[in-house]
């Protein structure tokens, strides 16, 4: 009874945390608020290249992908990236988002790991092994976003407690390192 209880304890606060209500770091409501949940006043051009891009796909393997790309391009200019690093070639449409909010977009896997620069962002959709790249990514103030984590990727990220923010949902789980701004997590309706 306690963990249904507690269930849905953490349902209403992922629920609230994703409006902004609860939300008390300036820089994460900011967030909320541009890339989580902006309401309808935004619209981006970025927007139709992805709804076109999968107008034709069956997208029953994934339902969520045409709101998650969308997520994406917020967040991307909402936190004035300049180059995506991206792992994984599942889909197109978080290449779209990419290109859509302005950013080069640079497809790599962790043999290959370029040197993070100021105003990168990495997204993961794929299983990583090397918890201490994650960490290094992390430490050099490098936002990172994973899709579908794994267990042991999910860790590395739950982890973090540096300055910045985490937001965890089901499917992604964001960390936004940033020294001007004291840790907080919060659970998010992604």
């Amino acid at each position: 009874m306690m963990k249904f209880l507690r269930s849905i304890g953490d349902a209403y606060l992922r629920w609230r945390h994703s409006h902004g209500f609860g939300v008390h770091s300036p820089f994460a409501y900011s967030l909320v608020k541009r890339a989580v949940r902006p309401g309808r006043k935004y619209k981006f051009y970025g927007y139709r290249y992805i709804d076109e891009l999968l107008s034709d796909k069956d997208l029953e393997w994934y339902p969520g992908i045409r709101r998650d790309a969308k997520f994406l391009l917020r967040l991307l200019v909402a936190l004035g990236v300049k180059r995506m690093i991206y792992y994984h070639d599942w889909d197109t449409a978080f290449y779209e988002a990419g290109n859509g909010a302005g950013v080069v977009v640079y497809p790599a896997d962790l043999r290959q790991l370029p040197e993070p620069k100021p105003n990168d962002f990495i997204l993961f959709m794929s299983e990583c092994d090397d918890n201490e790249a994650i960490e290094r990514l992390l430490a050099d103030g490098t936002p990172v976003m994973a899709i579908f984590p794994s267990d042991s990727m999910k860790r590395i990220l739950m982890q973090y407690d540096k300055n910045g923010v985490r937001f965890e949902g089901k499917r992604i789980t964001l960390v936004v390192p940033n020294p001007d701004v004291a840790f907080v997590a919060y659970k998010m309706r992604f």
